[in-house]
């Protein structure tokens, strides 16, 4: 399963009507509410205006499908894609975490070196692919950002969340 992601998410594979075929044939709630009802972590919503009040920039890094025809549409909504200075969403950008090429593409849109740069994620292979450049990571633990945003707290020295 995982390789298929890898496929779609880096473009190479395209089906049409994905949202419509995904839904018709899953009934789970759990997994139809990542289409519907997105909504950012509350910790995250505090945090990110504040570091870029700091003038520090933003970058959201992502593994996304296109799910419309015109390969325009991803599933993480532009509400969410507008609140940083840069993205790097893997269907459009032809690369996807873990892999080096992602990374190196956000410090690039940053203007920053890889070892300027922190990354977040609740996967450890995407932490270890960021580590990999250069980059500090700092991996989230199920749903507790809370204590990822404490980390990056330190590290900024900036109060994002109390």
């Amino acid at each position: 399963m995982s390789k298929l992601f890898h496929i779609v998410d880096l473009n190479f594979f395209f089906q049409p009507n994905l949202k419509e075929q995904v839904t018709h044939a899953m009934t789970n709630d759990a997994i139809l509410s990542l289409f519907d009802n997105m909504t950012e972590d509350e910790n995250f919503a505090l945090a990110v205006p504040k570091i870029r009040s700091a003038g520090i920039r933003t970058c959201l890094l992502t593994n996304q499908m296109f799910h419309d025809d015109k390969r325009k549409d991803v599933f993480v909504p532009e509400s969410i894609i507008a609140k940083f200075d840069e993205n790097v969403i893997s269907c459009r950008d032809g690369c996807r975490k873990p892999d080096a090429e992602i990374f190196l593409l956000a410090a690039k849109k940053l203007n920053l070196d890889p070892k300027e740069c922190v990354f977040i994620d609740d996967f450890p292979e995407n932490c270890e692919g960021a580590r990999k450049v250069g980059m500090t990571a700092i991996q989230v633990h199920g749903s507790d950002t809370k204590t990822a945003i404490k980390e990056l707290e330190r590290l900024l020295n900036l109060n994002l969340i109390s």
